[in-house]
């Protein structure tokens, strides 16, 4: 990672801190709560770049998620039908089923 932010340091400092004095104090020097030390210090790897916020995006689809087909019947529909509900949609796609 080539940009190291100030909270970034901030949370190095704290960590650094927190192993040499101890939880309590560093949560009270960096004016936060245990819990949120503990976290960082599981995170810490002893660089700056193991404290950067990761990204919290699935990594995979939602398993209720739209199929391709059913997104693409829904498109069609409110190009048609923008003021009915969904409901039209689902009972073609069952009907075509059956």
């Amino acid at each position: 990672m080539s940009i190291i932010t100030e909270e970034m340091r901030v949370r190095k400092k704290m960590c650094e801190f927190a192993v040499k004095y101890g939880v309590t104090k560093a949560a009270i020097r960096y004016q936060t709560n245990h819990q949120f030390v503990y976290r960082q210090l599981k995170k810490y790897g002893g660089t700056v770049e193991s404290l950067a916020l990761r990204s919290r995006k699935p990594k995979s689809a939602h398993p209720n998620e739209h199929t391709i087909e059913e997104m693409a019947l829904i498109k069609k529909k409110y190009s048609r039908f923008a003021y009915e509900g969904l409901v039209e949609v689902y009972e073609r796609r069952l009907f075509k089923k059956l």
